[in-house]
């Protein structure tokens, strides 16, 4: 598979209430790649959108709803043989206000969150499922499939939040462009290019993290992957002449 590191930008919003999870069972849009999956209820970024415009208004034509309690908790990068590249932004949620009325892309369910985990879910759900049981902090995972086969996982459980936080704004730089250290520093309000450096350094999530798009303030390449080799230049110039 020729992966474009330029993935589609999704949303998914699990509403939370009584231990219970609204859950969409997927069975009436064709050509769905989570036909008869159950999921939270989310969709495609649209031109412009922030992942939580792209969360308030799905959550609204899905069901209805009007998000006004919610927040971020993960980010979930799916690389697949079948359906290409997807980061998906994942959410919770515990208020809103509105009327439940019915979806178009299937039924909705208030769902035990034990009674979901019996339920036909894509392999890596039940690994962000339980991330969100568990866990207090944000997080990033890495979901590799094989057609519907899970062959790789890489969890950022253990990575510190700054590097979390270096990790998801280089995902605001566009395909093809590129952003200096000192910049991507400032934007998180760190002082120290250096320290953002070495987060790219030990970036387990590359290059569907891009820091082939990080360049030194003079314009030069710098380093790929911890190395200043002929070789990781190269590669580094080959990712960007790719994407442009």
């Amino acid at each position: 598979m020729k992966t474009d590191f330029g993935g589609r930008k999704t949303s998914l919003c699990y509403l939370e209430k009584d231990g219970r999870y609204l859950i969409l069972h997927r069975t009436k849009k064709e050509h769905d790649e989570n036909q008869d999956k159950w999921i939270g209820v989310g969709g495609k970024f649209e031109p412009g959108e922030t992942p939580d415009v792209c969360a308030l208004r799905e959550v609204k034509e899905e069901t209805g709803l009007t998000l006004t309690d919610y927040r971020l908790r993960g980010l979930i990068i799916f690389v697949s043989d079948v359906w290409g590249m997807e980061y998906m932004y994942l959410y919770t949620a515990t208020k809103w206000r509105g009327t439940l009325v019915d979806c178009d892309e299937g039924e909705l369910v208030w769902l035990d969150k034990r009674e979901l985990l019996t339920k036909n879910l894509w392999e890596g759900d039940r690994l962000f499922l339980k991330a969100l049981d568990e866990r207090e902090e944000f997080f990033m995972m890495k979901l590799r499939y094989e057609g519907e086969r899970l062959a790789e996982v890489v969890d950022s459980k253990g990575l510190s939040a700054f590097r979390l936080r270096v990790y998801l704004e280089l995902l605001n730089v566009p395909r093809g462009e590129t952003i200096t250290y000192g910049e991507l520093a400032r934007r998180i309000g760190c002082g120290s290019p250096q320290a953002v450096g070495q987060a790219l350094k030990r970036n387990p999530f590359a290059p569907e993290i891009p820091c082939h798009r990080v360049i030194a303030a003079d314009g030069s390449l710098c380093g790929f992957g911890g190395s200043r080799s002929a070789a990781a230049l190269a590669r580094k110039a080959n990712l960007l002449k790719a994407e442009r």
